[in-house]
């Protein structure tokens, strides 16, 4: 009686067993292929950090394996998106314990070894399924898992510096020619070959353009060199974002950058006005004084007032500088309190006037002899953030030097 129950038993199970073999009894939804039962392949890290499967006889018996560049998807029972496949084993008649990236089938040729090397790290997805003996239908099927393809040597481009060209003065403004250097390094550890960097923007006419180079070794920088004009419809204070666009070798990388360019908008800030020095002039030059400027033979007590062109309005007005010797080494106003804007579509004015007036009676009532003044631009100073200016008189030779901030 014992005996028949479990002989009962036995058959009851192998059929139940049956049923899951031939998907009938499996429901399973997280599954690739939806009511097929669960298949379950350990995996090792392999070559750049693909996985190593391991098989045994049950499952590598009608069993595929697949890796592929999108999430893979099936529907009436068939492998829908298959150009998303790059690589598949199928299995043999002989047993397989282990199924490494090298025992299986390249599809796409950017994954074969021999281009491996230079191919980005990115996400790539595995799944595995098998069938009944005929071949018909798929009894079994993983679910879909993911891992991060790392290769062994890689070129990886980035940008690593934009600037303005060495002769290039900084300046954004409409209407007026940039030159741009973009700086491409390539942080990996093998050769960029064939790269293009393409710089575009809808605004540009000049653009998009592509500069090539041949390669950029591993470890190097290159420099990108990008010429084009601003706009005129663009006014002070606009900005303009550059799309920089990255691309190099037969396994494609490609990158894109985004570089904000701010059509200038800040004044330059004129921090100290420096004397560096008065000289009289030749005494045969007096008989062209103005008597009404500053005396030949005085000793001057200067401070200087700034204007805009075409202005009365004194932007700043300085103190004085008592007891000015004939030679005045680096004489300095103070420094000024606050800052002097000026803006580079204006030109200014810088005068310099005798604070002590020299009282001579019938020529001279006593007012503030002026002794000289000078038109500067803020656009010829903006590279050299300082320059030196003369404003020269029948009566002496004044040297400023102008200090930017």
């Amino acid at each position: 009686m014992i005996r028949y129950y479990f002989v009962a038993f036995l058959l009851s199970a192998f059929l139940a067993c049956s049923d899951d073999e031939l998907g009938l009894n499996c429901r399973e939804e997280s599954t690739l292929f939806v009511n097929t039962c669960p298949l379950e392949i350990p995996t090792q890290e392999g070559f750049s950090n693909t996985p190593i499967f391991e098989v045994d006889e049950l499952t590598s018996s009608l069993l595929f394996i697949g890796i592929f560049d999108a999430t893979p998807i099936v529907e009436d029972e068939a492998l829908f998106n298959k150009e998303a496949l790059v690589w598949q084993w199928k299995s043999a008649s002989s047993s397989v314990a282990k199924v490494r990236f090298e025992d299986g089938e390249i599809i796409k040729s950017s994954f074969a070894i021999e281009n491996v090397n230079c191919l980005n790290t990115d996400t790539l997805y595995w799944a595995a399924w098998s069938w009944e003996e005929s071949g018909r239908r798929v009894l079994r099927s993983t679910s879909v898992h993911t891992f991060e393809f790392i290769p062994e040597r890689t070129a990886k481009l980035q940008v690593q510096k934009i600037d303005f060209v060495n002769d290039e003065d900084g300046l954004v403004l409409p209407g007026e020619g940039v030159n741009l250097k973009i700086a491409i390094h390539n942080a990996g550890t093998s050769d960029a070959d064939n790269v293009n960097i393409q710089l575009s923007h809808p605004d540009i006419p000049e653009l998009p353009r592509t500069v090539s180079l041949e390669v950029i070794p591993a470890n190097q920088t290159s420099d990108a060199i990008f010429d084009f004009e601003i706009p005129n419809s663009y006014t002070i204070g606009d900005t303009i974002q550059l799309k920089i666009d990255i691309q190099h070798s037969a396994c494609v990388q490609e990158a894109t950058y985004h570089h904000i360019l701010e059509v200038t908008a800040l004044p330059v800030a004129l921090q100290r006005v420096k004397l560096v020095r008065i000289t009289r002039s030749p005494p045969g030059d007096w008989t062209e004084w103005d008597p009404f400027n500053v005396a030949p033979w005085s000793s001057p007590d200067p401070y200087f007032i700034i204007t805009v062109e075409g202005s009365q309005d004194t932007l700043y007005r300085s103190a004085a500088l008592e007891n000015v010797d004939k030679v005045a080494p680096n004489a300095s106003w103070p420094i000024l309190d606050p800052f002097v804007s000026l803006e580079f579509d204006k030109l200014y004015g810088i005068s310099v006037i005798d604070d002590d007036p020299d009282i001579i009676p019938g020529i001279s009532s006593g007012d503030n002899d002026p002794i000289g003044d000078v038109i500067i631009d803020p656009k010829e100073f903006l590279k050299e953030r300082s320059r030196t200016v003369l404003i020269v008189t029948n009566a002496m030779i004044l040297q400023l030097e102008l200090l930017w901030q």
